[in-house]
C-alpha cells in the first residue's frame, strides 16, 4: 500500500489530516511526515499506529510533526527508526525560527517522557536508502541551518518515495534553497524521474518554475494548504489576493499537469 494521508495544511479537518505519506510493504509501515490529523487518517485506512516501524521528517514545522507528538504522548507505540535533523542552536532558533519553535519545543519534550517508544534516532543524510520489498525511501539531500527569513523551510529534508508503479517526492516545505539544490547532480537526478509531487511550501513562490521544469515525469501534484490558498482567494474571489499558488497551477498546467489536489481532497490513494 501506498497512501498518501493528509495534503491539508495549516490546520486539519475532522476528515483531513496535513501532511503525510504512508507506505505499507510485507507487514511493515513507515510514514514521511505526521501532520495533524494523521493518527485519524491511519484508523480511517485500519492502520496500527502503535505498528510503525519508520517514520520520517522533513522539518519541525507543526503541520508536519504535530501528529507524531500527540502519537508519542497518548499512544503505546515502538518506532524502529525515526529519521530526522533539526537545528540545535538556540540562538539561530530565536532569530530565524518562528511561531512554530513551540513544537520543535514538544517534540524533543515528547522524545524525552518517551524514550522507550523510540528504539533508533537517525540523522538523515543524502544518499541513505530505507529498501523494504518493493519500496524504497531514498533521502535526496542534508538539512541546511542557514541565516535568513526561510531559516525553517529550506531546513527541509526531501524524501524520495519509489515503488515498481510510482516515485512520490515529498518536498516539505523547501525554499529556495531548492534552486540552489539543482545544481547537486545526484539531487537533480533523483527529482526528474517523480511522477507524484507534495509541492513545497503550499505550491507558494518559494521554487520557480524552472525547478518543477526539472521534474519532467509529474502526474499529480499535490498542494498541502487550504482551499483558500489553493484559489488565492483573499476573500474577494478566485485569484484575488497575492499568493502565488495559482500561478504555479497554470504553470503545472502548461506542463501537462491536470491532476493537482489539495485538503478538500482528504486522503488519497495511490496503489
Amino acid at each position: 500500500d501506498l497512501c498518501i494521508l493528509g495534503t491539508g495544511g495549516t490546520m486539519p479537518m475532522p476528515d483531513r489530516a496535513l501532511a503525510s505519506l504512508y507506505a505499507r510493504v510485507n507487514g511493515r509501515a513507515l510514514l514521511i511526515d505526521c501532520g495533524e490529523g494523521t493518527q485519524l487518517a491511519l484508523h480511517r485506512h485500519h492502520v496500527n499506529p502503535m505498528r510503525i516501524d519508520v517514520v520520517a521528517l522533513s522539518h519541525y514545522h507543526g503541520d508536519h510533526i504535530g501528529a507524531l507528538i500527540h502519537i508519542l504522548n497518548n499512544y503505546d507505540i515502538t518506532i524502529k527508526n525515526l529519521y530526522f535533523e533539526f537545528p540545535t542552536d538556540q540562538a539561530l532558533i530565536a532569530q530565524y525560527g518562528d511561531e512554530d519553535n513551540k513544537y520543535l519545543e514538544w517534540f524533543y519534550e515528547a522524545l524525552e517522557n518517551n524514550a522507550s517508544k523510540v528504539k533508533n534516532i537517525v540523522k538523515p543524510e543524502k544518499g541513505d536508502v530505507i529498501r523494504y520489498t518493493g519500496l524504497e525511501m531514498r533521502v535526496l539531500n542534508n538539512s541546511l541551518f542557514g541565516e535568513g527569513m526561510k531559516y525553517v523551510n529550506n531546513s527541509s529534508v526531501v524524501y524520495k518515495a519509489v515503488t515498481s508503479d510510482e516515485s512520490v517526492l515529498f518536498l516539505g516545505d523547501m525554499g529556495d534553497y531548492g534552486m540552489t539544490l539543482l545544481q547537486d547532480a545526484y539531487f537533480k537526478s533523483e527529482i526528474e524521474t517523480c511522477t507524484v509531487i507534495q509541492m513545497a511550501h503550499h505550491g507558494n513562490s518559494d521554487l520557480l518554475g524552472s525547478f518543477y521544469d526539472n521534474i519532467k515525469e509529474i502526474k499529480v501534484a499535490l498542494f498541502p494548504c487550504l482551499a483558500w490558498v489553493f484559489n488565492n482567494d483573499a476573500g474577494t474571489g478566485f485569484n484575488s489576493g497575492t499568493m502565488t499558488t495559482v500561478k504555479t497551477r497554470q504553470y503545472l498546467e502548461s506542463r501537462g499537469v491536470t491532476i493537482m489536489l489539495t485538503q478538500v481532497n482528504g486522503t488519497i490513494e495511490l496503489l
